[in-house]
């Protein structure tokens, strides 16, 4: 009884730290600035809200994925009625239903419930989240290590005003924005290694070091914030730019291209999904929060994107910024590696989209890794420094556009929760579930929430981005 209580709880800390580990990234750590974007009261409304529809579209996309793999499994029974006998075919459902409850990408579900265009967007839009966080762990470790060499400069490029400025507020010289692109492309080296691995399914070290360093980061910096500060000024409501603020929250929520994952490394705990999820959500959210209601408090309409270049030079300083480097060096290929698989793939590929498999090593699946078209082979032919090649170019076009967007963090992050971020939690769990459910199975209640949901995430979808272009574009005419 005792070993099978200690198994248990063994499995209930992995499950919900492997939670934890998906949902916490970089952007979290711009939300200080979105709760001044959007103001300190909506920013709490806001953020309870996208906690609320993370939670239901999580488990609106595992109902559709045991939805989608019924109605599997009963195509391939019609099909192997003719051919096999009764025992042969529940033996064979058996084994499908138990390979596709483990292997079953979010791509192929949307495929089969609204067809390969609808397939294929959803994937663009992961693939755009995916690109745009690795591109912004590269704008944080140049930023970080900026503040670390240099602390008196209290706003680096990332500052609410989006110039590098000394501690003056005069302008810098062009030397310090030159020092801070050297600094952006310091890990490059690092990333193109890491861009030359095919896997990173057993590095479950680099995404524990990520998810601690990111926490460890929140935590101090609240502390950090909350000692011996008097409020600025601060707002309740900004309405002016609350839509850039809550496409940059959405960010912070990244953990539906995982959700399956999550689900199904489960093994023996299933139920305990929706338990889980909300709670690690619910503690998220309020750690974030804080995080952000502080930074807000202590800088008031002055808070940097980056709340961390504020900081004056001292212990908590010096490890809030190692903290974040560390974060921005193990966390980069977790993002960065589906993006360039997909990139290789689409020029060498030589399956037909009919052709993708789910895979049969289960062993393998240690790793939340977003299952996009990296499961279509690549001929044997094609030589391996060809396909290097490739890798090598999607990192460095990343590390370029990290060098153009520097001066742009928060914004980056809003606009990947608008492209990206918006579709994914509010257009497509509610969209898989009502082509894969019937209507008379839905009551209306669950109809008419759905259809919201996907209305409502078309236009925010469409706003988003275009606000989000907009306001871009005047903080960069204004330098």
């Amino acid at each position: 009884m005792g070993d099978e209580f200690q198994l248990k709880s063994r499995h209930m800390v992995a499950d919900i730290f492997n939670f934890m580990r998906a949902l916490t990234g970089v952007g979290a750590l711009g939300i200080p600035f979105a709760v001044k974007e959007t103001g300190w009261l909506l920013a709490g409304v806001l953020i309870a809200f996208i906690s609320v529809a993370t939670c239901y579209a999580s488990e609106k996309l595992i109902e559709s994925k045991y939805l989608a793999i019924d109605r599997i499994c009963e195509n391939a029974q019609e099909k192997c009625k003719a051919k096999a006998e009764k025992e042969e075919i529940e033996s064979k459902m058996l084994r499908l239903r138990e390979s596709l409850s483990q292997h079953i990408s979010l791509r192929q579900i949307g495929r089969l419930a609204m067809g390969t265009v609808a397939g294929a967007i959803f994937e663009f839009c992961c693939l755009i989240t995916l690109f745009g966080i690795a591109i912004n762990y590269h704008i944080l470790f140049g930023n970080s290590l900026y503040h670390l060499v240099f602390p008196g400069d209290e706003a680096v490029s990332v500052d609410n005003a989006t110039f590098t400025q000394n501690a003056t507020g005069v302008r810098a010289e062009d030397s310090s924005d030159s020092l801070l692109i050297l600094f952006v492309l310091i890990p490059l080296p690092l990333y193109m290694c890491f861009a030359l691995f095919r896997e990173f399914r057993h590095f479950s070290i680099i995404s524990c070091c990520t998810t601690l360093a990111i926490i460890l980061t929140l935590v101090v910096s609240t502390i950090f914030v909350s000692i011996d500060f008097s409020p600025g000024d601060v707002k309740p409501f900004v309405w002016t730019t609350s839509v850039v603020g809550f496409m940059q929250m959405l960010t912070a929520f990244e953990i539906l291209p995982v959700v399956a994952y999550l689900e199904s490394s489960m093994r023996g705990n299933h139920h305990n999904f929706q338990r889980y999820m909300r709670g690690v959500v619910t503690f998220f959210a309020t750690l974030t929060f804080c995080y952000g209601l502080m930074g807000y408090l202590r800088y008031g309409n002055d808070v940097p994107q980056m709340i961390s270049s504020r900081f004056e030079r001292g212990v908590m300083s010096i490890i809030i910024d190692c903290s974040l480097m560390v974060a921005a060096v193990c966390a980069y290929a977790m993002p960065m590696n589906p993006v360039i698989t997909f990139v290789e793939n689409l020029i060498f590929r030589k399956a037909k989209p009919g052709q993708l498999l789910p895979k049969s090593d289960t062993e393998s699946q240690e790793e939340p890794n977003f299952e996009s078209s990296t499961t279509i082979g690549i001929h044997p032919s094609v030589a391996t420094w060809k396909r290097n090649v490739v890798r090598v170019c999607v990192t460095l076009v990343g590390a370029v556009l990290a060098v153009c967007m520097r001066d742009l963090f928060a914004y980056l992050l809003a606009f990947i929760g608008a492209l990206g971020g918006a579709p994914v939690l509010f257009i497509f769990p509610s969209l898989c579930l009502m082509k894969l459910k019937t209507r008379s199975a839905m009551s209306t209640c669950e109809w008419v929430v759905n259809a919201a949901s996907v209305v409502f995430g078309v236009v925010m979808t469409v706003v988003g981005v275009t606000l989000v272009i907009i306001q871009t574009s005047e903080q960069i005419s204004q330098n």
